[in-house]
């Protein structure tokens, strides 16, 4: 059982050699990591790095639905492999997983300026922020996975605003 206090890490692991990362311990204390490399060994022997740091009690990681139509090429194959890796990962450390769906994180995304879902996330000038930090697309797509797992499955308040 996840505790109030917990510890959670959200990854978009990244077929195309970035991965992010958004880091969670209280409203007041959070953090964005990006990771860069193109082989996706050293992207999960980051994630190590980052549980041994943090000691998460979750880990919640985007997870592709896009099997049956994909363009099976090395980005893809490493995706499948990074998600791979974030599961062993978990379970070789006894932490809590969660997986998120791709497809529920675009439609937040296509539908972005209808809704305005999520406070605090802003797009400007072609360039996404929160809380006043430039995030990149991998950073972004990490927090919009927590925002799901806090909102949708715990159906938690989301206590940050614009």
């Amino acid at each position: 059982m996840i505790k109030n206090n917990s510890m959670y890490i959200s990854i978009d692991p990244g077929a195309t050699n970035i991965t992010g990362y958004f880091c969670f311990w209280t409203w007041n204390k959070w953090k964005f990591h990006s990771f860069q490399d193109v082989e996706w060994e050293k992207h999960i022997d980051f994630l190590n790095k980052l549980i041994e740091d943090y000691k998460p009690e979750l880990i919640i990681y985007e997870n592709s639905n896009y099997l049956k139509r994909a363009v099976v090429n090395k980005h893809f194959r490493n995706l499948l492999k990074s998600v791979a890796g974030i599961e062993l990962t978990c379970f070789q450390k006894s932490i809590a997983k969660q997986e998120i769906s791709n497809i529920t994180v675009e439609i937040i995304e296509k539908n972005w300026e209808k809704t305005n879902k999520l406070p605090g996330l802003v797009f400007l000038n072609k360039k996404w922020y929160f809380k006043e930090k430039e995030l990149n697309d991998h950073e972004k797509d990490a927090l919009i996975c927590f925002y799901l797992y806090w909102n949708r499955i715990l159906k938690r308040d989301w206590p940050f605003s614009n």
